[in-house]
């Protein structure tokens, strides 16, 4: 018979189940840590190998990534140079350099804004709006040969979280 002024004591042996499937919530968190944190870490190699997949699918035209995606901005309506650096996140001499190249190589004019004349505006001259589209039809053909083995599926998949990574990001 038990004192009713001592409560029996909780059994002090273990959960028999040991490990995650003690706590299924906590297991499940534990295993979407860990795997956020592999994301993140291959993230930076995927980042790179972006990066060498732009490079050599412009090299072909003659153009840099940042080239191809300052004619993009421009082409979808950033067309003074400080947006320009504000959505790429640089410095505008940077911006300067990059609008210097194109414009040698007659992809972009510059001229004064009517609204305010110390200001430039951007657009694409003819030729640049070809060269976007080459390099357009560039990087879809690297991407979709790199992704060819990649199941319609998990391409869906994918989409959903760029997506949701590049929402609100500048370009």
């Amino acid at each position: 018979m038990t004192d009713p002024r001592h409560p029996p004591r909780p059994d002090p042996s273990p959960d028999p189940r040991p490990g995650p499937q003690a706590n299924p919530l906590r297991a499940a968190l534990g295993e979407r840590t860990e795997l956020i944190r592999s994301l993140a870490l291959e993230s930076v190699g995927a980042l790179r190998a972006v990066q060498h997949l732009a490079q050599r699918a412009f090299e072909p035209i003659g153009l840099s990534p940042s080239q191809v995606l300052v004619l993009l901005m421009i082409h979808k309506g950033v067309d003074q140079p400080k947006r320009l650096a504000q959505q790429l996140d640089t410095v505008q001499s940077a911006v300067s350099a990059l609008l210097g190249e194109l414009q040698g190589r007659a992809l972009i004019d510059r001229a004064p804004d009517p609204a305010d004349r110390r200001r430039a505006r951007l657009q694409l001259t003819p030729s640049g709006q070809e060269t976007l589209s080459g390099a357009a039809a560039h990087w879809f053909a690297a991407t979709e040969d790199r992704l060819a083995e990649v199941s319609l599926a998990d391409l869906q998949a994918t989409a959903r979280v760029m997506r949701l990574l590049t929402e609100g990001a500048a370009p």
